[in-house]
């Protein structure tokens, strides 16, 4: 049947399931666009023949009255396909809506799916679950989860999503339609008529950033403690410019303690409690330095949100106090940023399984002014194919044709030397002196926030990984099969040798050279396989007795003395000379390109990604021994990611103060770490030993600031004394009173609440257990990992009355939520950090063959710290309060559990069974419902 691209039919199921092949159709909802105009709906409900499930009920609003006496899904049918006609079916996800129908209407028609084309006409949004499309677009569905609602909110997204593509820059219809070129996809054909330009878009200029005369640094520069200190006071420069300032104490001790450190080229650790209003208090010493001594300061961060605050927030604000302009830049590593190189390279050459992913590239690009690809937020496989157009060190050179005035990492790293404030995160700031070679400017003033972060950024980037699937992508990139045809860049690569200037010498070297090449990308991928594959099956056993994934286990050394080690070594060994069989050849391919381009004048485009795949490679074969060896300082695992895909390798340095100190310390002169959270126990010396900042000379002064906030008067801390002690009880006894507990103490709260977890499969069991009959409340739960993104599910929390979240690792930190959306925070267990896990249980086992012990000396410290965070979520501001409650009874039962304590602002602790902490928390937040 023709496709007509005049009619459009938007179709939305509601289903008793998910299983396409055995769940019925309850609802069909459709909805016809002429024109671009909605013309006419279809709506059927359909008796599946069975009572629904009162969850599908209450997710839908169905109900069983409804659909009693209503036609079978064959009686329908036929109506609904003379609806349809000759119309494009259309569907958000239509995999799921077009498998349900397809068994029931005999229609082989391809489907528009609405998924995929948003991707493209909004590139940047975090979610594209039609509930975020329909928000980012300003359509109403006040009745989400009923088909004829969700396919009129569809069909209204839909058609703004054209009106945005025609809409769009030339440039990025020229390269939307580039990309459309051999595709005879629906979708395809819908974007060359969408996009079509009646012009050709003009070359693209980027002015090159000039670089700014800061004048001669004075390197002796010292700033007046007396001035910083009067400007946080009362009746000072802030207090006067900033409306609704308020005098703290903690923030002016600070100011005038990263002033200090900065005179007298020191360190300094500061913890500032939650409201002390840090960011400010070392950002206005750090401007004013930078603009006296004419030195940038640099500023990093863990969290973009931080780097968001401070560029767009704090800064703004100061420039308003000091009446003066601050050039501010934000700077990270080279492979955010996109190459236009390799992008150009891939706009013309794409693989079948990027071209949609590289229209919405060619769609955000067209309008990106920073070519940082982290305003699109790419997930799952998105960002593997990242990889491929980045940038990288092995693709920046000199040769570029974008290498001056075209090319965004310059832009950006430009922009970061003309600085006064270079905001920048913790995993480029520890890459710089290994992978991103000297990338940074000289940033002898420093100040790291969320300092808490530096030792886990250091083990990540200290770290490396042989990946099978990493693997098997650069070897694609080589050489791969689609739609039965060769493709690659040594395909590409071999239609030189047509090309008039190549001698016959030269040609049949080349041809030679490819051909052995292309061997060796087959035996390359054959040795991967056996490698990986024999690795699955030596840990497969023992990695499944845990029961969850993904999995990671320590290479120890019983391993290496079982009889199938030395064939893992063997088949790692084949497999490492077989990589640098094939980087070899490579290499020479490269060194003929380079001798083309100097005696030809000639550039091949595909030389650039040659070079890249050529070099991970190299750096894959020298990974893959160092994992297998026995070394004293490193530890290596193997972990798998999930039971039906293959592990891969991985090592990381035990100890990472040594390497702290070489690849950051002895680069500062002066350098402030701060934190809401860096003591345990209100001492520095576990932050300091785990950083290595007891390794060095230069003096570290401390600071410990309490938070302004009043926590006795407005927080009320409780601990359920009726529950198990999860060490002695059996997992599933563990979850079913974690289920009763907090059905109770969340209807006490009417939602409003926020359950941290340590353990994602717990978290899944609970919610599980808790969504239905705290659902029938009038209660949502969120969970993570199953409800969406983290910033999905605050918005939604701080968005509808009774809303709560299920959270782990993110939500024990950085989330901040003021008000009374807020009040209620629950710490299912005590914080201790696995102890199984690879790279803290060889570090334990040092501090034990150290006759320390491991649990005063590391587990208990990280669990304070982490106990801090958690904690931390509750009170946001002056106004807000709460009620913190933790299930674990260990926090009494046991010695230790006073730390825990002791380590949060004076409150009052009440001991109770979890029915009076349920009354407790009724009594202190009811004043929310008056």
């Amino acid at each position: 049947m023709a496709a007509s691209f005049n009619e459009y039919v938007i179709i939305d199921l509601e289903t008793t399931g998910l299983d396409i092949l055995n769940d019925s159709i309850i609802e069909i909802g459709a909805v016809k666009v002429r024109r671009g105009l909605v013309v006419d709906e279809f709506s059927a409900f359909i008796d599946p023949g069975f009572p629904l499930d009162p969850f599908i009920s209450n997710l839908t609003g169905i109900t069983n009255d409804m659909l009693f006496g209503q036609p079978d899904i064959d009686e329908v049918i036929p109506a609904f396909a003379e609806f349809v006609g000759d119309a494009i079916p259309v569907a958000h996800n239509a995999t799921f809506d077009g498998g349900f129908l397809r068994r029931f209407w005999k229609d082989d028609r391809e489907w528009l799916d609405t998924l995929v084309l948003a991707k493209i006409a909004f590139p940047c949004l975090g979610s594209y679950s039609l509930a975020n499309i329909t928000a980012h677009c300003g359509v109403e569905n006040s009745a989400a989860h009923r088909a004829i609602n969700d396919a009129q909110a569809t069909a209204e997204v839909f058609l703004r999503m054209l009106k945005e593509l025609r809409e769009l820059p030339l440039r990025g219809r020229q390269d939307i339609l580039t990309l459309a070129e051999g595709d005879t996809s629906v979708l395809a054909e819908l974007l060359r008529r969408e996009c079509a330009l009646s012009q050709l878009p003009p070359p693209l200029q980027m002015a090159e950033e000039p670089r700014r005369d800061r004048g001669f640094a004075d390197e002796f520069y010292e700033l007046p403690l007396d001035e910083i200190e009067a400007s946080f006071s009362a009746d000072g420069i802030m207090a006067e410019r900033l409306s609704g300032y308020e005098h703290r104490h903690s923030q002016q001790q600070m100011a005038v303690g990263v002033a200090r450190a900065f005179n007298n080229r020191e360190y300094l650790l500061a913890e500032a409690g939650t409201g002390t209003g840090k960011s400010l208090a070392y950002l206005l010493p750090a401007v004013r330095f930078a603009l006296e001594s004419r030195q940038t300061v640099g500023v990093s961060t863990h969290t973009k949100n931080l780097q968001e605050q401070l560029l767009n927030k704090d800064i703004p604000m100061l420039q308003e106090v000091l009446q003066q302009p601050i050039e501010a830049a934000v700077l990270k590593g080279r492979s955010n940023y996109i190459c236009r190189r390799m992008y150009r390279t891939y706009l013309h050459h794409p693989h079948e399984d990027e071209r949609y992913f590289l229209m919405r590239v060619a769609s955000w690009l067209s309008r990106s002014e920073t070519g940082d690809g982290g305003e699109m937020p790419l997930v799952g496989y998105d960002k593997r194919k990242w990889q491929y157009i980045c940038g990288s060190k092995e693709n920046c050179h000199g040769n570029c044709p974008y290498a001056h005035g075209g090319c965004y990492v310059t832009k950006a790293r430009r922009a970061a030397e003309n600085a006064d404030i270079l905001i920048l995160n913790h995993s480029l700031l520890l890459a710089n002196s290994a992978a991103e070679q000297g990338f940074l400017p000289r940033l002898p003033y420093l100040i790291i926030d969320e300092a808490q972060h530096l030792e886990r950024t250091a083990e990540d980037q200290l770290s490396s990984k042989v990946d099978f699937y990493d693997i098997l992508m650069l070897l694609g990139r080589l050489k791969r099969h689609e739609r039965g045809r060769s493709t690659g860049v040594l395909e590409a690569l071999y239609n030189y040798k047509d090309e008039a200037y190549i001698g016959d010498a030269s040609r049949q070297m080349l041809t030679e050279t490819i051909t052995k090449a292309e061997d060796a990308v087959a035996d390359t991928v054959h040795a991967t396989e056996q490698f990986f594959d024999m690795l699955a099956r030596t840990f497969a056993a023992e990695a499944a007795q845990y029961g969850y994934f993904p999995q990671k286990l320590r290479l120890l050394p019983k391993h290496r003395g079982e009889e199938s080690w030395l064939q893992l070594e063997d088949a790692a060994q084949s497999l490492a000379t077989q990589i640098n069989v094939l980087s070899t050849l490579l290499f020479k391919l490269l060194d003929w390109l380079n001798a083309q381009r100097i005696e030809h004048e000639v550039e091949i485009s595909e030389a650039d990604e040659l070079h890249s795949v050529a070099m991970n490679l190299r750096e894959t074969a020298l990974t893959l021994p160092a994992c297998l060896e026995e070394d004293e300082n490193f530890v290596a695992w193997v972990e798998f990611p999930g039971s039906d895909k293959q592990p891969s390798l991985n090592i990381a340095p035990i100890e990472l103060g040594e390497l702290l100190r070489e690849n950051l310390y002895d680069n500062c002169e002066s350098l402030v770490l701060t934190s809401a959270t860096l003591t345990a126990a209100n001492s520095f010396s576990y932050f300091k030993e785990r950083c290595g900042l007891d390794l060095i000379e230069t003096t570290v002064n401390e600071l410990q600031l309490a938070s302004p906030f009043d926590y006795r008067a407005q927080a009320q801390a409780a601990v359920c004394m009726d529950m198990p002690d999860f060490t002695r009880t059996s997992e599933v006894e563990c979850v079913n009173a974690i289920s009763r507990a907090l059905i109770e103490l969340i209807t006490a709260s009417q939602g409003r609440a926020m359950v941290l977890f340590t353990s994602h499969s717990q978290l899944r069991s609970v919610y599980e257990a808790i969504n239905r009959p705290l659902k029938e409340q009038g209660i949502t739960v969120l969970a993570h990992g199953i409800s969406g993104e983290p910033t999905h599910l605050l918005n939604r929390l701080k968005a509808e009355e009774k809303c709560c979240i299920l959270g782990a690792n993110s939500f024990w930190e950085g989330v901040d939520v003021a008000g009374t959306a807020l009040s209620l925070v629950v710490v299912v267990r005590l914080p201790f950090w696995p102890p199984n896990t690879p790279t803290s249980a060889a570090r334990m086992e040092r501090i034990e063959a150290a006759g320390k012990s491991s649990f005063f000396e590391y587990s208990l410290p990280q669990a304070l710290i982490r106990f801090k965070q958690g904690f931390g979520r509750l009170i946001r501001t002056t106004e807000d309060s709460g009620v913190f409650c933790v299930l674990d009874r260990r926090i009494v039962d046991k010695r230790y559990g006073k730390s825990f304590w002791a380590s949060l602002p004076g409150m009052e602790l009440k001991c109770a069974p979890t029915s009076a902490v349920a009354e407790l928390i009724r009594q202190r937040l009811g004043h929310l419902d008056d």
